[in-house]
């Protein structure tokens, strides 16, 4: 892993289907249809490029009032005299597919609230601009803004700055669909309006010097107006969008290396009395009802699908939303072709836990050992797969790795890679990486009894790869290996906490193009007072951006890795609290990475007791979540983050991190009601690697202390 760099592509997430879907040969995933789409049913708005505030603004979620799905967004500005505005903006500049044509088409929902005043005379709220160039990156002033325009008693939609306007009102209080189109035609911006599928407004603007790649929602720059306006449904396209009064969109994983799956699904247009249905048939005969739901379905429904066993057929999920005399109103599919029997060696469980022959894994793993060190690594358990090339190999490419996977099996190990290729990216031509040198690897290797599953190039973006070619090369694998996953690694600004970099690189989601992510953030090497907290929140982000689909490794330093700069070398404390911080925030594996400078003794032996420790504690880390079974407060005003689980045995496990370097004490109460557990009277509370047994008061309450960085792990047994 060259370590100059920026992160992984525009690549973070799932895809959302609105029609049927028809199979493509081994296609394991449909490709965007649009530009940008962003339903806020991440429940995060960190999501987005920017959230712009000013004078007493705000924009948030809001639950109350949506076109689709469970959220909405809600900009919202005071009646001040002072400059004040609350908008989102979005880029498209790295797109997962490239733009067709010079016409960009814009659709939004927009809930004008009944507080709305438009003050002069109209509002802004669409706005359509370019963003500079890196390393600026800052937003150029709006190319086109549409506005609320308060004309003859009436709103209307109109182009700003211009007497073109349309004639229909726009009621106040509910939903009405604004679908702008911006086109250069003669060297002049052609803008055409439509509301609610209807064409308001035609003009011809000043020069459009270039297609835009951003857009903003909301009360823009230093609105005159004031109140609220709701946001949903955002679409950013290259060819006409159209209105969406009822519909199914789902998001989902591949299913192919799966033994069950997630399955999301949007609804928009659902009434109270509403039902759901999933069916899922395959060319073999088979036909299941995985799911059904009587209303009200609420705007989102999320479920699991049973993939375990399954011959080789082309199989569909299909779900269909139908009133209550079952007729049908709105359906989406997914069709994709499996060639083999069964579950793969390794594969992926409904709650992305990772399965090796079918039992829970938690893979810890090497990065970019010399074959000779495999097997050393493996006899002191330091790892349990390999992951990687060799650092220096005399042998490029396709021999290299065979060499790699010979040693790997010797040792009696597995193999993720090759991550790395030294033919490629490289001066003085930096040649990249090809979908043909992808299928070599897969037509030559394959049949490797050591490949565990796949990874290309480690961090495609810092080496200047497209969406576009980690989809060809998932694809290519799902072609010619569909048995195997594929892992992307993303990482950060320069190991730096914050943002994901994939955020200010790749800002139009949510589409997939792998089976795993994972991504490597240092915050021992990046330390400040905020810096656990912020890692903390770029690990949920990580799966949150992904509407938690797929699963997601963390890579952990052992080494410092920025010698004579920056956090210095970890100690066997840090190790340990940065891997089960990871943990508690949602890491389903952990890649050491031992560079660059050297790892001592003693994390050695830090490395091998979490192995050891995550080895034994497997079924409780991957174990049911129960968020609901714990609550706690911290009496010295720190912080400890918590994950409660429960194994297959029916104990209940709780893992908690505190989050600084101060000692906490922490009461911690369960909720087994809640949580849908049974906690029998006189239950104790043991402490894993302790030997410490704590009792629980009148309340289910008890209380413990930590040091700094501590990392406790509570058990109790289940009553047999």
């Amino acid at each position: 892993m060259d370590r100059c760099g920026i992160v992984s592509p525009r690549v973070l997430l799932l895809f959302f289907l609105s029609v049927p879907l028809v199979s493509h040969g081994f296609a394991p995933y449909p490709w965007p249809k649009v530009l940008y789409e962003d339903q806020f049913e991440y429940a995060d708005l960190s999501r987005w490029r920017r959230i712009e505030t000013a004078g007493g603004g705000a924009v948030v979620l809001d639950q109350t009032r949506r076109h689709s799905g469970r959220h909405a967004a809600r900009c919202s500005i005071p009646k001040t005299e002072q400059a004040r505005h609350a908008f989102l903006r979005c880029q498209t500049t790295h797109a997962p597919r490239r733009q067709e044509g010079s016409a960009v088409y814009v659709r939004a929902y927009f809930l004008f609230g009944e507080d709305v005043d438009t003050g002069t005379g109209e509002v802004p709220f669409l706005g359509l601009f370019r963003f500079k160039p890196a390393p600026d990156g800052a937003p150029e002033p709006d190319m086109v803004r549409l506005c609320l325009r308060k004309t003859a008693g009436k709103n209307v939609v109109a182009v700003a700055g211009s007497d073109e306007a349309g004639a229909t009102d726009v009621v106040c209080g509910v939903w009405h669909c604004v679908e702008v189109k911006a086109v250069s035609v003669d060297g002049k911006c052609e803008v055409e309006i439509s509301l609610n599928g209807k064409k308001e407004v035609f003009c011809r603007r000043a020069p459009l010097p270039a297609s835009p790649d951003g857009f903003s929602f909301g009360f823009l720059d230093d609105s005159p107006g004031a109140g609220t306006i709701l946001v949903d449904d955002v679409v950013v396209s290259d060819s006409p969008i159209g209105p969406d009064d009822c519909s199914v969109k789902l998001a989902h994983p591949c299913f192919i290396p799966r033994s069950a799956a997630p399955v999301v699904a949007i609804l928009t247009g659902d009434r109270p009395t509403d039902r759901l249905t999933a069916t899922f048939t395959g060319s073999g005969g088979m036909r299941r009802t995985v799911f059904r739901k009587e209303g009200p379905p609420g705007g989102r429904v999320d479920f699991t699908v049973d993939l375990s066993g399954l011959p080789a057929a082309t199989y569909t999920l299909t779900v269909r939303l139908s009133d209550r005399e079952e007729k049908t109103r709105a359906e989406a599919s997914y069709t994709y072709e499996k060639p083999f029997d069964g579950v793969p060696e390794f594969s992926i469980d409904a709650d992305n836990n990772i399965l090796w022959n079918g039992k829970k894994f938690f893979p810890v793993t090497s990065f970019g050992l010399r074959r000779t060190s495999l097997s050393e690594w493996q006899n002191r358990r330091l790892c349990n797969l390999f992951y990687g090339m060799e650092w220096a190999s005399d042998l490029p490419g396709v021999p290299g790795y065979r060499r790699l996977l010979d040693a790997a099996r010797d040792a009696g190990g597995k193999m993720v890679g090759p991550a790395h290729d030294s033919r490629f990216d490289r001066p003085p031509d930096r040649k990249q990486w090809t979908t043909e040198a992808v299928e070599e690897y897969l037509r030559e290797l394959k049949g490797h009894p050591a490949v565990a599953w796949w990874m290309w190039r480690e961090e495609p973006v810092n080496w200047k790869y497209t969406p576009e070619s980690q989809k060809q090369w998932w694809d290519a694998v799902k072609r010619l290996d569909p048995s195997r996953m594929v892992e992307i690694l993303d990482m950060g600004n320069c190991y730096q906490i914050g943002l994901l970099k994939a955020q200010q690189v790749y800002l139009t989601w949510p589409f997939l193009a792998g089976d795993i992510y994972s991504w490597d953030i240092y915050p021992i090497e990046n330390e400040t007072a905020q810096a656990f907290a912020d890692y903390a929140e770029v690990a949920d982000r990580a799966c949150r951006w992904n509407m938690n689909l797929v699963p997601v490794i963390a890579n952990v330093a052992t080494a410092d890795v920025t010698p004579g700069r920056r956090g210095g070398t970890p100690t066997p404390q840090e190790i340990r609290f940065v891997c089960w911080l990871s943990i508690v925030h949602g890491a389903k594996g952990i890649h050491w990475y031992p560079y660059q400078g050297v790892v001592p003794p003693e994390n050695y032996e830090a490395m091998a007791r979490f192995v050891e420790e995550t080895t034994v504690l497997t079924g409780a880390i991957l174990g049911r979540q129960l968020p609901e079974f714990v609550s706690k407060k911290e009496l010295s005003g720190g912080r400890v983050d918590t994950m409660a689980t429960m194994d297959e045995k029916g104990d209940l496990w709780l893992f908690a991190v505190n989050l600084t370097r101060k000692p906490e004490t922490v009461a911690f109460t369960f909720h087994p009601d809640d949580a849908g557990v049974v906690l029998p009277q006189g239950s104790v509370v043991r402490v894993f690697g302790e030997p410490r047994t704590l009792s629980l008061d009148g309340s289910r309450s008890f209380t413990d202390e930590f040091d700094g960085i501590g990392v406790r792990i509570y058990r109790i047994p289940a009553r047999r």
